[in-house]
């Protein structure tokens, strides 16, 4: 947005950042009438699966960091998934959360309705402090725990109702009590009477049972047009009344802000979304880049990041050489403001020293290094589009629950656009990666990361992703991203890209992988597969031999080394070596075989 400058944007009244890993305040401790236990509820819907949003992510972080509670208690029906649930999945607790379809005998027809009723019986059990899950802090409650229960007016004046959505009280309220024994009565074609309406009308027949808080103190901005303009495009309000601000998540995914996403808050907006940016996890995407090649090859590829128009970036550099190689070089260009004076960037940069490693090996420590939740392996020569972790990062507050970002299409310097299809396709059909695809960080750790056994062949990428595919239940990742984004690499082909060519045209690479990966592969291949492992190279029977002498190799990895050399070793007339070894090997599913086809 030309016509703002970075000026505008806002701080929180609070300090706390969402710097990764996450660190909360401990709770005060103060003695207060309301318990300082915070309640939230979700997935309580049917349908679908419950992902959990930017803004819900938001919500949590500041109530733990504002109102430093006892506990955070997540009620749940069915627990949400995607990758910020998993950064803050540590710091609460899960409750189960009561799934019915009738109140009273009365029947309701909508989660929404549902999720009311179970608000009040958490209330009235625990006691404490209960918020929707888009509802941020922005400052302590404390000075309103002294009360029995507390509800904040929703419009001007309360001239809509109390809403239930940001609420205290003690346990068994005597005004919660009421409002509860008032479902006796409920109808579901009444939208909001029971939870806004009715807690107005109690609150008028007692007032000394409730305090009853400004429209400001919660739930303002409204939901309605003139609220969503001012809430995420205007100055004009500066939430110094609010104790926490209401966002209608529902409001805005009807409004022309559905597209929010994180790096609006780095844009200039509003005062809110602006302040949001607190809430972004930083470092968001984790670089790591092999130094293995003279410092004028990476400058190109360092420019690249540090001037991403999306600032929650980090990037491990992995330096497999001898001390004082390649990763200190670069630090010392670095420090001499080779990617520019801007100390926050140059704090954004780490040096992992994994000397003596195979370029499988030195990636995975690099990975496994790394802070943030998405991890982005980059070679040396590519560069990225200023807009890349921009369009990444707004894909990932759409879809939060994918797991893999990959670019929907190629740019080269100097050449033309080259369109590519969903990533599962273009793997499988195109036997190509599309570069500067993102994964999660959880996906490498639960695919048992790049893997030694492909070094004789280089071919550790392609097996990498060929496991990412096999990740989940069918044989492929369900929550694989069909995401095209509006930018990716600027560069040259690079050493990532030789790889990839090279070991697409190695006959003896691919049926490696084809064993494998069998559940990718047709049956009638592995047959074939099987018969060109045993014509196994010279150069990679020696390389295996030594990789199944390693002492550190998973079990499971030196499994498919016996297997192979087997192979080979029935080529070659070995046969009661060989015959040995695949019995042995005939627990093994991947390493099915018949042995009446191989003589």
């Amino acid at each position: 947005r030309g016509d703002r400058r970075p000026e505008c944007l806002r701080e929180l009244p609070h300090p706390w950042r969402a710097t990764l890993p996450l660190a909360f305040p401990g709770s005060d401790r103060a003695r207060t009438r309301i318990p300082k236990i915070v309640h939230f509820i979700f997935g309580l819907r049917h349908e679908g699966q419950p992902t959990f949003s930017f803004v819900n992510f938001a919500a949590v972080c500041s109530a733990l960091a504002v109102l430093r509670p006892e506990k955070v208690m997540m009620h749940v029906g069915r627990e949400p998934v995607g990758f910020l649930w998993e950064l803050v999945k540590p710091h609460v607790e899960l409750a189960h959360a009561r799934i019915f379809d009738t109140v009273f005998g009365n029947p309701i027809e909508n989660y929404a309705h549902m999720a009311d009723v179970v608000r009040l019986e958490v209330l009235l059990e625990y006691g404490g402090i209960y918020l929707d899950a888009d509802v941020v802090t922005l400052r302590p409650f404390d000075k309103l725990l002294d009360s029995l229960t507390v509800m904040g007016m929703e419009g001007q004046d309360g001239r809509v109702g109390l809403c239930n959505a940001a609420m205290a009280a003690v346990p068994n309220a005597p005004f919660l009590r009421k409002w509860y024994d008032a479902y006796r009565s409920f109808d579901h074609t009444r939208w909001n009477y029971h939870s806004v309406l009715l807690p107005k009308k109690l609150a008028a027949e007692e007032p000394s049972s409730i305090t009853q808080l400004s429209y400001k103190a919660f739930h303002w901005p409204l939901w309605d047009e003139e609220g969503m303009q001012l809430m995420m495009d205007s100055y004009d309000y500066n939430y110094t009344e609010n104790f926490a601000v209401h966002m209608w998540s529902h409001g805005v995914s009807r409004s022309r802000f559905s597209q929010f996403s994180m790096p609006w808050c780095f844009e200039c907006h509003s005062t809110l979304v602006s302040m949001l940016k607190a809430y972004v996890p930083d470092p968001l995407i984790s670089v790591v880049i092999h130094c293995d090649a003279p410092l004028s090859s990476l400058q190109a590829t360092l420019w690249s990041v540090a001037n991403q128009a999306f600032p929650a970036w980090e990037v491990v550099l992995v330096d497999s050489s001898a001390p004082g190689g390649c990763g200190e070089g670069v630090l010392r260009w670095i420090n001499a403001d080779g990617m520019g004076d801007s100390q926050d960037t140059k704090s954004r940069v780490r040096l992992v020293v994994s000397a003596g490693r195979a370029r499988s090996e030195a990636r995975n420590d690099g990975i496994q290094a790394a802070s943030a939740p998405w991890v982005m392996p980059l070679s040396y020569q590519e560069g990225l589009d200023p807009i890349h972790f921009k369009s990444a990062a707004h894909h990932m507050s759409m879809q939060p629950s994918v797991s893999v970002i990959s670019p929907g299409h190629t740019r080269y310097a100097g050449g033309p656009k080259v369109e590519t299809d969903t990533f599962g396709r273009t793997m499988t059909t195109h036997r190509s990666v599309p570069p500067a695809t993102m994964y999660l960080k959880k996906i490498w750790s639960e695919v048992g990361g790049y893997s030694r056994v492909m070094l004789p062949w280089g071919a550790e990428e392609w097996d990498f992703w060929h496991k990412v595919l096999r990740h989940g239940s069918g044989g492929a990742h369900e929550n694989l991203a069909d995401v095209v984004l509006n930018s990716s690499r600027t560069a040259p082909a690079s050493d990532l890209t030789a790889d990839l060519e090279a070991v697409r045209n190695d006959r003896e690479a691919l049926a490696v992988l084809c064993t494998r990966h069998r559940g990718l592969y047709h049956a009638t291949q592995m047959l074939a597969c099987h018969k060109r492992i045993m014509r196994l190279s010279y150069p990679a029977r020696l390389a295996l031999e030594g990789l199944k002498g390693m002492t550190d190799l998973a079990e499971k990895e030196r499994s498919y080394i016996k297997f192979w050399l087997a192979l080979a070793n029935l080529f070659t007339g070995r046969t009661e070596e060989a015959a040995e070894t695949l019995s042995a090997l005939e627990g093994e599913r991947a390493l099915q075989w018949q042995a009446q086809l191989y003589h």
